[in-house]
């Protein structure tokens, strides 16, 4: 009897309940979640009158994508012309860049700096000269 004891108290029944417990939980609450995703897929309505396949008349779909209707009342796009690039030599203007770079940080660095002096508080303290 002492052996069946020990072996009940060596099986950890808190744990294997609670993982149990745990597990149950999460099938209960997932096989709950089911019929409220049938409910909004059985919302969609999927209307295949308006899809537009080859072989289609366009023009006798209700709201079709880009069709003459819709093309005409579309606002023709601006082709502008893009800017070319100069691929043969990249590092032509690399130092160019690099100064005009150096040149903005080193004009932060100033004006902080002048700014940083401006403050009272990094003023020598007049009474202290006494």
């Amino acid at each position: 009897m002492s052996r069946l004891t020990f072996f009940f108290k060596s099986l950890r029944l808190k744990e294997i309940l609670t993982v149990f417990l745990a597990g149950f939980v999460i099938l209960l609450s997932t096989g709950l979640q089911v019929p409220f995703q049938l409910i909004a897929d059985s919302s969609i309505k999927a209307n295949s009158s308006d899809l537009i396949y080859s072989g289609s008349n366009v023009p006798d779909s209700d709201r079709p994508d880009i069709g003459a209707k819709q093309q005409k009342s579309l606002p023709s796009l601006p082709n502008q012309k893009q800017p070319v690039l100069k691929r043969s030599d990249p590092d032509a203007k690399i130092l160019e860049r690099v100064g005009e770079a150096f040149k903005d940080a080193t004009s932060f660095v100033k004006d902080t700096a002048d700014s940083a002096s401006a403050r009272p508080e990094a003023k020598a303290n007049p009474a202290l000269g006494q």
